[in-house]
């Protein structure tokens, strides 16, 4: 299933919180999307398969930090959290 652009916004748009993290097929979704989309700008690039490869890792870098983004928001909002002192 592809998303269709209000979904795409949606997710890329969404702020990296705990409570607010895609579900699995909410990521796939948005996967999908963006590789139709690498294709399609590689097509009208006129893209070979080694500058593809290179576009392909570069994503998969985009993503990774993405993810490491994700990661450390969550640890830093999780020690911030720790650290207030309880309310009675």
């Amino acid at each position: 299933m592809l998303p269709d652009d209000s979904l795409v916004v949606k997710l890329r748009q969404s702020p990296v919180y705990p409570d607010s993290i895609v579900s699995a097929e909410e990521q796939s979704a948005l996967r999908n999307w963006y590789a139709l989309q690498d294709d399609a700008e590689s097509d009208a690039l006129g893209l070979t398969g080694d500058d593809k490869a290179l576009v392909t890792l570069q994503n998969q870098i985009e993503a990774a930090l993405t993810q490491l983004t994700i990661v450390t928001n969550t640890v830093r909002i999780q020690d911030s959290l720790s650290r207030r002192e309880p309310r009675l």
